[in-house]
């Protein structure tokens, strides 16, 4: 296209000296003007005759687009797009796979993807035993989260790759263990053994699938306050090397996961140790029976409704405790509740874990969560947190308030919360902590 456009130019370029010399002709006849005339004939010929062969090749290149195909708005026509990225259309237009906005790989298909978040943190603590406040105002790179994802076998092996270096000792002192910079690794088989392609099969290291708002299939940059739940914190967030089968039947109305995992850590070994963490999830999507007509105006005018319950059965191999954890959850979301931008959510989870031995570590958890987005950019959220243990030795209770300003949904975005911590020890007493937490996303 760019010679197209070059042809043009200078036709347009010469069209005109080819005028100015014919306008010089009508002046005088004498034998320079006669020769300058026939100079500028025989170069708009020439030009006459690039146009010709342009013109051809344009009437070419249109046959082969299909200039028929209805014209989508914004970009070309599927016809379009399929010659563009075939190999006669690359040759035609002298483009290269990278022209064409893909990565050249050995086999497949890859792309690239990211999550960004630098936090700036004031936090203020009660007064200690001398009177005088604890607290600490701080900047810190909270994510640096690098991921490559792609197909090996279209429609039947894929993979994802994810590291962290936020996460290295050095670089993050303060992060809790594990400190680990590869997070995720996983091939993942789509309907393999001839089963339905609805099933897929996962194995490598990824979040195991227990809660909602911790599990495998709640992603990290789409979270509605900037830190998790203390309960699906201590339970749920935790990645582990393992394999997992999950399937979505009824068109997604139901999910289901079972996942078998190492149960000493990320990246483990688990050489001491042959017995697996088990864990059962399912979740009921209400609004998605029926054919997808019912299911679009079902979720149109009551909204996306969910229930889900998970379980867990493991051992924990540094005191040798064998524990069983269960979860529920609830969420309702409807976009255009009062107009066509407006949006709201309310969410809540019950978590319990008990030990057969270590019972002062059994944990009792819930929370209830609700979030209104007046248009576009603006949420306003809130969430009420109670976690403590069995033994009641620790009763915390957390309430979190936020602003989320959206520059472009969850790929850019800046989070504002505000976390007032209560918390009840039997041997300190009564203590509280108020934070602000100001975070400052990216991700594609």
């Amino acid at each position: 296209m760019k010679r197209v456009a070059g042809g043009v130019a200078l036709a347009a370029t010469l069209i005109a000296a080819a005028a100015a010399a014919r306008a010089n002709d009508v002046v005088g006849t004498d034998a320079k003007e006669a020769k300058a005339k026939s100079e500028a004939e025989l170069r708009l010929d020439a030009v006459q005759a690039e146009l010709d062969a342009q013109r051809l090749q344009i009437l070419d290149l249109k046959a082969k687009l299909n200039p028929a195909a209805p014209q989508a708005e914004g970009g070309p026509s599927d016809p379009v797009k399929q010659y563009l990225e075939s190999e006669d259309g690359k040759k035609a237009l002298d483009k290269s796979l990278s022209d064409l906005g893909f990565a050249k790989t050995g086999l497949g298909t890859l792309k690239f993807g990211g999550l960004f978040n630098v936090w700036y943190t004031h936090q203020r603590d009660d007064e200690t035993a001398a009177g005088a406040r604890t607290g600490v105002d701080t900047f810190r790179l909270r994510r640096a989260e690098i991921i490559m994802s792609g197909s090996v076998v279209k429609d039947l092996v894929d993979f994802r790759v994810m590291f962290d270096p936020a996460r290295s000792l050095a670089n993050n002192e303060s992060a809790p263990p594990p400190r680990n910079i590869l997070q995720d690794l996983v091939i993942t088989y789509k309907g393999p053994f001839g089963i339905p392609k609805d099933n897929l099969v996962h194995v490598g290291q990824f979040k195991i699938p227990f809660s909602r708002e911790g599990g495998y299939t709640q992603s990290t940059s789409k979270l509605d306050f900037i830190n998790r739940a203390d309960g699906t914190t201590a339970l749920a967030d935790a990645r582990r090397p393992g394999a997992m089968i999950m399937g979505t039947p009824l068109n997604g109305a139901v999910e289901w996961f079972a996942n078998f995992h190492n149960n000493n850590g990320q990246n483990s070994q688990d050489t001491a140790y042959d017995e697996k963490n088990l864990v059962g999830r399912v979740v009921v999507n209400a609004h998605k029976f029926g054919t997808a007509e019912a299911s679009k105006a079902r979720t149109e005018k009551l909204g996306e409704i969910s229930f889900g319950g998970s379980y867990i059965r493991g051992n924990e191999t540094v005191v040798n405790d064998t524990f069983r954890n269960y979860a529920s959850d609830f969420e309702w979301r409807k976009a255009k509740l009062l107009s066509d931008k407006d949006g709201m959510f309310l969410r809540t989870e019950w978590l319990r874990s008990d030990r057969e031995v270590a019972r002062d570590a059994d944990i009792r958890s819930h929370y209830y969560a609700a979030g209104y987005k007046v248009n576009d950019n603006w949420e306003g959220v809130a969430r009420h947190d109670i976690f403590k243990t069995q033994a009641g030795d620790t009763d915390r209770v957390t309430d979190t308030f936020g602003v989320n300003y959206f520059i472009k949904g969850h790929n850019a975005k800046i989070d504002l919360n505000y976390i007032r911590v209560r918390q009840q020890n039997t041997a300190l007493g009564r203590t509280l902590v108020a934070q602000w937490i100001l975070q400052f996303q990216v991700a594609f």
